[in-house]
């Protein structure tokens, strides 16, 4: 209690000298997570990213950080290590923020989200016109493929992420 979690580079070796962890004093890595008119949002989940799928945006310190917003939207993580850290952030109703670099200094970051994306609109015959009585929309993402850095859709078969609608109209949210 009382000090960053350290991290070191190091090459294990037989015969390799001891590894030393010196421990410093940490920061109170300070968050208020607010909507686009400075609402707080309460419950946002947030957690740092020490790993990642581009290793050029990878943080020098490895640690497991998982943060909740409270009422006032505010989150404290207490002892962060000094320097640049890397944050997903995401709450219900809003979109998530990916990779946002914030400096642990002990003064207060405010990050802004937007409201999530809502999805409308009918759904047609094309030959008639009529309303399709029932439909389902399956939910997807891109993901970003590291072997040839092409981004390809990934359709989810997970049955929350498949939404049945009727009379010819949806809207998703």
């Amino acid at each position: 209690d009382g000090f960053a979690t350290p991290t070191v580079t190091t090459e294990l070796a037989e015969g390799a000298e001891p590894i030393r962890l010196t421990l410093q004093p940490g920061n109170n890595l300070q968050l208020r997570i607010v909507d686009q008119n400075g609402n707080p949002i309460p419950q946002a989940y947030i957690w740092y990213d020490s790993h990642t799928m581009h290793p050029e945006d990878a943080s020098p310190v490895q640690a497991d950080v998982e943060l909740r917003s409270d009422k006032n939207g505010r989150a404290v993580w207490k002892n962060a290590p000094k320097g640049e850290l890397k944050f997903d952030v995401q709450a219900d109703g809003f979109a998530r923020l990916d990779n946002i670099a914030i400096t642990s200094d002990n003064e207060e970051h405010v990050i802004t989200l937007s409201s999530a994306l809502v999805v409308s609109g009918s759904v047609r015959d094309a030959s008639t016109g009529e309303l399709i009585p029932r439909f389902n929309i399956l939910e997807g993402y891109p993901q970003w493929n590291p072997m040839d850095s092409s981004t390809n859709p990934v359709w989810s078969t997970i049955g929350r992420f498949q939404h049945d609608f009727a009379n010819g109209t949806y809207h998703q949210g």
